[in-house]
């Protein structure tokens, strides 16, 4: 890509010293410039057109480069500004997972390590129960 640019680039400037050199008579003629405005009256020394050409050519790079330095100071305002809200935006998620995860943690009862690695003993002395109907149609436990 690089390289198509130069390319591009010498094309641009070739063309345009074909367009000179084709008109240098018409660059090369001398002429002043006047200003004339009420009582103020100012004549130049008389320079050819292409001078003036090259002056109305660097003064639109001034004027397109004071543009673009007015422009990207405002964009840094803008990033800026929005860096915050991002920051901001990213200590309320945290808030907020910090919340969900309070909300959603169930409290685990302690386990002991002994009764975690042996089984509880069975006693013996526990005796089968008896269920029996009663009248109202619910079954009982004795």
């Amino acid at each position: 890509m690089k390289k198509f640019k130069i390319l591009l680039l010498l094309i641009i400037l070739c063309l345009l010293g074909l367009f000179i050199y084709q008109n240098l008579e018409y660059f090369m003629t001398k002429q002043t410039v006047g200003v004339h405005f009420r009582d103020f009256q100012w004549t130049s020394m008389p320079f050819p057109v292409l001078f003036y050409w090259g002056i109305c050519f660097v003064a639109g790079l001034l004027i397109s480069e004071v543009r673009g330095f007015a422009k990207s100071f405002g964009l840094g305002r803008e990033l800026k500004k929005k860096n915050l809200a991002i920051k901001e935006m990213e200590i309320q998620i945290s808030e907020l997972q910090t919340r969900i995860n309070d909300l959603t943690r169930t409290p685990v009862p302690p386990v002991a390590a002994a009764s975690a690695s042996t089984p509880a003993p069975v006693s013996n002395e526990s005796q089968p129960t008896e269920i029996t109907n009663s009248s109202d149609g619910e079954m009982k436990k004795d």
